[in-house]
């Protein structure tokens, strides 16, 4: 088995350090994916998100791989200043893609809520299709939640931004 180039107290050094996955990686001459798991050995774990801002129901296993379900989970990613996708490409067209569909709904003065009983449904002119569970309704502007959402992600993105994500 060849030596490993880094090793794993390094790894944890330089993450402690300030440094992200991809710069490790440049240095080692490995993918960031090796430095994660190397950082997870170490004990350098990176913060988990929580997408219960975005996502704030119990959703169904049922409805767990809906459209709905994934777009929410990558907008909040990108709320907290995340990183779609493995390369900057990725996550430009990633990003792209969810946020054009959140500002549909959103332009159209709808929101998306979720109930579990509520069945397949569909509107082609907003991209929107749901298995089920996952529905659009008139917006509430007191309690619009996707708008207040895409409010998270402006501000995340200018984060990422201004700081890498550590993850990556």
């Amino acid at each position: 088995m060849p030596e490993p180039r880094i090793t794993v107290e390094e790894v944890a050094r330089l993450r402690n350090r300030g440094l992200s996955n991809r710069q490790i990686a440049e240095i080692a001459g490995l993918s960031p994916h090796t430095i994660e798991n190397m950082a997870y050995q170490g004990g350098v774990a990176p913060p988990r998100r929580s997408h219960k801002r975005a996502i704030p129901w119990t959703v169904r296993r049922e409805h767990a791989q809906a459209t709905p379900r994934h777009y929410l989970t990558r907008l909040s990613t990108l709320s907290q200043g995340g990183q779609l996708g493995r390369t900057e490409k990725a996550h430009r067209d990633m990003a792209h893609t969810v946020i054009e569909w959140a500002n549909r709904i959103i332009d159209a003065n709808k929101d998306i809520d979720y109930d579990p009983t509520h069945p397949p449904n569909e509107d082609e002119s907003l991209s929107f299709k749901s298995p089920g569970g996952f529905f659009l309704r008139e917006a509430d502007k007191g309690n619009w939640h996707l708008s207040r959402l895409m409010s998270d992600v402006r501000r995340g993105m200018i984060r990422r931004q201004s700081t890498p994500d550590k993850r990556n």
